[in-house]
């Protein structure tokens, strides 16, 4: 008998993509291709406190109330992979796209950039 794997209720509610990529020389990845932890938040501790920072309770509160408020005073990332048929476009089916947010009053502003 089978069993499904088990779906954990949790997902990603935070990512950031690093300008410079984990150092093996630094010890930052395993001899298996994984990150070792124990490295990584020491070294690059100001980017894991910022993934932990919980955001200005006084900015939730205008944001769920609809005002508008500058996107430089919270924290709004995406990621998106976009498909499209028109093969002049084909390219866009193997990308994959990071964006930054903005929060309007009665909308969400999203600017995708392309990862290659």
């Amino acid at each position: 008998m089978s069993r499904s794997p088990q779906i954990l209720p949790h997902k990603v509610a935070r990512a950031l993509v690093l300008a410079e990529p984990p150092s093996i020389g630094a010890g930052e990845i395993t001899p298996k291709g994984s990150l070792n932890v124990r490295t990584v938040t020491p070294r690059r501790a100001d980017l894991v406190e910022r993934l932990y920072d919980d955001e200005d309770p006084d900015v939730i509160e205008r944001l769920a109330a609809g005002e508008e408020v500058a996107p430089d005073s919270y924290y709004m990332r995406t990621h998106a992979r976009l498909e499209t048929g028109d093969a002049r476009y084909a390219w866009v089916n193997r990308m994959l796209f990071v964006g930054t947010g903005a929060r309007r009053a009665s909308s969400v502003l999203v600017s995708l950039f392309a990862v290659e």
